[in-house]
């Protein structure tokens, strides 16, 4: 049995095309592909509203994996939206545009069912054993956070900080860099607080990160340490090396971020 699921992000929209074989339980990757859409730029988590260009460009993405997917002989398909869709005022409008162009019903995420298929997601890829683990996960619009071991996850929470949020609220080109990070990064540690004394109750011993942002800063510091890596699953990212790349990178402009050793090519057009 072939199956089809769509992501559709805030930043970006992915699409994963799998063989599942229920006697084993086991699957198959036939067909992987990812746009960047940049569904909730332009403002649109702050407006609560989706552009009409951002529209567009969605249910084109959409469409065309749904064909794709179909093509590749998925017998079905499923779609689910988080953040950008999740909170927009005009979020129906477009869920039914997706429908009148690729047959395909969108399911929107609440915060808490996030969290819980991100911890899926990461305990089948990345066993823990006896471990404990706080896993996060920065998107777009949010950031997620849960501590779980490999069965079950014990908390599951949520923030509205992710990172096309934070960018065009702080760090757009309309903004100076200097004011706009300093009042960002206030911003974030006034937000996290609650969060962070919440997590704190719970005793963990590993921490995992997951989403194309925390992969990118991976292969950035590979590459500045002439390590090549071509996949960023289970780098250890540490966090003196990590502060090291904020104090470089918050200096720089988009266009120099683009050109940086390890900056991956279908994201240099999109790096913020």
């Amino acid at each position: 049995m072939l199956l089809g699921a769509i992501d559709v992000g805030t930043n970006s929209i992915h699409l994963i095309v799998v063989e599942l074989d229920p006697r084993f339980g086991t699957s198959r990757t036939i067909l992987k592909a990812r746009e960047m859409v940049r569904l909730g730029g332009g403002a649109a988590l702050l407006r609560g509203h989706l552009s009409k260009k951002a529209v567009q460009r969605g249910v084109a993405a959409i469409a065309n994996f749904a064909e794709a997917a179909r093509a590749a002989g998925a017998e079905d398909v499923r779609a689910v939206a988080t953040s950008a869709v999740r909170e927009a005022s005009n979020g129906s409008e477009f869920l039914a545009a997706v429908r009148a162009a690729s047959k395909v019903d969108v399911e929107i995420l609440t915060e808490a069912e996030e969290a819980r298929l991100i911890h899926l997601g990461v305990t089948r890829g990345y066993p823990l054993g006896e471990r404990v683990a706080c896993i996060f996960d920065i998107g777009g619009g949010s950031t997620e956070f849960i501590i779980g071991d490999q069965q079950r996850p014990f908390f599951l929470d949520s923030v509205k900080l992710g990172s096309l949020r934070l960018y065009d609220e702080y760090l757009s080109e309309a903004s100076a860099p200097g004011l706009g990070y300093r009042a960002m990064e206030a911003h974030i540690r006034e937000r996290l607080l609650p969060h962070i004394k919440r997590i704190r109750q719970h005793h963990f011993d590993v921490l995992l990160a997951t989403s194309g942002t925390v992969m990118g800063l991976a292969a950035l510091d590979a590459a500045s340490e002439g390590i090549p890596v071509k996949r960023a699953h289970g780098y250890v990212l540490r966090l003196e090396r990590l502060r090291e790349l904020q104090r470089v990178m918050v200096k720089m402009t988009p266009a120099e971020r683009r050109k940086m050793p390890g900056m991956n090519a279908r994201d240099r057009k999109s790096v913020v």
